[in-house]
């Protein structure tokens, strides 16, 4: 019997911990509940229940079919984590900016046009997931997040970036698959930056030479025709240094 024993004691303790994965966790002790998967549901909508959830920190949507985010959605003010990917999602309420503990929010694979500028109130969001969208243009004010070091907004219409770019600690950007013709001078001061996706950018994206000063760049995902038109010292760092490599896409 002492397998059994060994068996049962994870369920138990999985029990407590504030971890959800079905709408009818949701009435039984709301206030427990911290933690929320209703990914793969096939929701249209986000029940109502979720809303009233005041101590839910994580808050998974992933893969169904909702078309809606809500104003509600910005009572939510403890969600650290919230996940919307792969959905029919075509706006963003203003009033995502009410979540102030964000540290990662993925918007990818849905139908989004506009992100609000409301978004520049996020001030502890880490990691911000937008690829695979129908975004023009990215609004200035998320270069008001000093902890923001992960961004991704591959695969949209992309047309060009924040001015104030630079002053974002990045460490990761990922532009590649946009309309991108030009970056704007503050872009060079991305001094974190380690990995840079720039492959299909834009039909006449380019670098200048300030590119080769960004000393801690160590991956560089590019395109043979934007390379053709880069600046040699690229290739000549890339021979040089070990650290720093490009990958052809």
């Amino acid at each position: 019997m002492s397998h059994i024993f060994y068996v049962i004691i994870p369920l138990i303790l999985l029990s407590g911990c504030g971890v959800s994965n079905s709408i009818e966790d949701i009435d039984k002790n709301p206030a427990a509940i911290t933690k929320l998967n209703l990914s793969y549901q096939r929701l249209t909508e986000i029940p109502k229940a979720v809303f009233e959830l005041e101590h839910l920190k994580v808050l998974n949507l992933n893969h169904n079919k909702i078309t809606t985010i809500p104003p509600e959605i910005g009572k939510l003010k403890h969600l650290e984590k919230l996940v919307l990917s792969s959905n029919n999602i075509d706006t963003l309420p203003n009033e995502i900016g009410n979540l102030t503990k964000l540290k990662l929010l993925s918007i990818k694979n849905n139908n989004i046009k506009t992100i609000p500028k409301t978004i520049g109130n996020l001030r502890e969001l880490e990691i911000f997931r937008s690829g695979f969208n129908q975004i023009k243009t990215i609004p200035n004010e998320i270069c008001d997040l000093p902890n923001l070091s992960q961004l991704y907004i591959e695969w949209n219409k992309l047309e060009h970036l924040p001015d104030s770019i630079g002053k974002l600690n990045l460490t990761d950007l990922y532009i590649n698959r946009n309309q991108i013709n030009s970056l704007p001078d503050s872009f060079y001061n991305l001094s974190k930056l380690i990995r840079l996706n720039v492959a299909f950018a834009g039909p006449l994206f380019k670098f200048d030479s300030r590119i080769c000063n960004m000393r801690r760049l160590e991956q560089l995902y590019i395109d043979q025709v934007t390379l053709n038109f880069s600046p040699r010292c690229l290739e000549v760092k890339a021979r040089s240094n070990f650290r720093f490599s490009i990958i052809l896409e």
